[in-house]
């Protein structure tokens, strides 16, 4: 990751919204909301240093929090083994 843009505190979002963008050598993507709320923190870290959305994006590379305003949409959402399980299959670029 090259470089990463961060929405401002505050900002609200509803689910789907683009609210933040990722760029790598080959793309540019956006990040979409995961669900309706306001960005209550931001990791500012990761935008002087991208890398640590590669190296630690559990950890220190994480990008933003959101606060929740409508519960039900987390009923659609994975928790981490859900995820593992969707994309184990999935081939990803080198």
């Amino acid at each position: 990751i090259e470089a990463v843009e961060l929405p401002k505190l505050g900002q609200s979002a509803f689910l789907g919204d683009d609210l933040a963008v990722i760029e790598t050598a080959t793309s540019i993507s956006d990040i979409s909301a995961p669900i309706t709320g306001d960005v209550v923190a931001v990791n500012t870290a990761v935008e002087s240093n991208p890398a640590l959305v590669n190296v630690d994006p559990m950890g220190e590379g994480w990008l933003l929090k959101m606060s929740v305003r409508n519960a039900s949409e987390i009923d659609g959402m994975f928790d981490a083994t859900g995820y593992q399980d969707l994309t184990a299959n999935v081939d990803l670029p080198a």
